[in-house]
């Protein structure tokens, strides 16, 4: 025969349900993402056979991540943190893709049917928006005026320096603010800040889960990439072909939405 205090107990088994239907409602839309790009991946493997090893090599680790989530151990942060793997190695799974001749280019195109820049943005700012909304400029702010440039330079009212202009002031800001973050972590917080280092910044802040810090180091060298290239392009001592300069725009947004699901978000706030 059942207890009083069972009633208790079969109240806090509902609400773990509950828990569990919220962290379902919160991960479904990264899910969705993951099984569209899964079912490009398996197109494309099925298309270019003679990559398929080198192709699923890339992915090894975001596909492992999904492996892993079960109904028993869902939640927010694992979901995202194999989102963010997925879209850390999607520039390096791309290239091998044109290494096989321009034939496959249409793969590419598809790729950036599935995983719109717009959509990138919007869901950036809107994590965005919760981060230390006292500093000035506000993040969001720079990352909106960055998409109002994109939107005028499709349009072509502005040029590729333009446009480098605005997406450097975001980059150049958001990489100051995840070196403030890893810096409060210390106790005490130095009055006088150390010189950024993206290694440390991937250790402090990086999830401990689904492999996300080392993820996050391996970013490094495409961060450094692309402010290299923004500053050439602003500066006009780089030209190349706005088809070009598009792709890695759209890189670099992908590239954010990948640090932003690989690190704990709370350091932030």
């Amino acid at each position: 025969m059942i207890k009083i205090n069972d009633l208790g107990k079969a109240k806090e088994n509902i609400d773990k349900l509950f828990q569990l239907r919220d962290e379902l409602i919160s991960a479904s839309p990264y899910l969705n993402d993951m099984k569209s790009n899964l079912s490009w991946y398996e197109k494309v493997c099925a298309k270019v056979p003679d990559g398929s090893e080198e192709i699923l090599s890339s992915i090894e680790v975001p596909v492992q991540g999904t492996l892993s989530l079960s109904p028993t151990n869902l939640d927010y942060n694992s979901v995202t943190g194999t989102t963010g793997s997925y879209f850390a190695v999607s520039a390096g799974t791309r290239e091998i893709i044109k290494s096989y001749g321009s034939q496959y280019y249409h793969l590419i195109i598809e790729y950036d049917e599935i995983n719109k820049t717009e959509i990138f943005i919007d869901r950036i700012g809107d994590v965005l928006k919760t981060f230390r909304p006292d500093l000035q400029p506000k993040i969001q702010d720079l990352l909106f005026e960055a998409k109002d440039a994109y939107s005028k330079w499709k349009a072509g009212s502005i040029n590729n320096s333009d446009l480098a202009k605005d997406i450097r002031s975001f980059q150049d800001f958001f990489y100051g603010l995840l070196h403030r973050a890893r810096i409060h972590t210390y106790d005490p917080i130095p009055k006088k800040f150390p010189e950024s280092s993206w290694p440390k910044m991937a250790e402090t802040l990086g999830k401990s889960s689904e492999g996300c810090q080392k993820m996050l180091r391996s970013l490094q060298g495409a961060e450094e990439k692309f402010h290299s290239l923004f500053t050439e392009i602003l500066k006009k001592t780089k030209e190349m072909p706005n088809s070009e300069f598009e792709r890695y725009f759209k890189d670099y947004i992908e590239h954010v939405y990948s640090i932003l699901n690989l690190i704990n978000q709370d350091l932030l706030k």
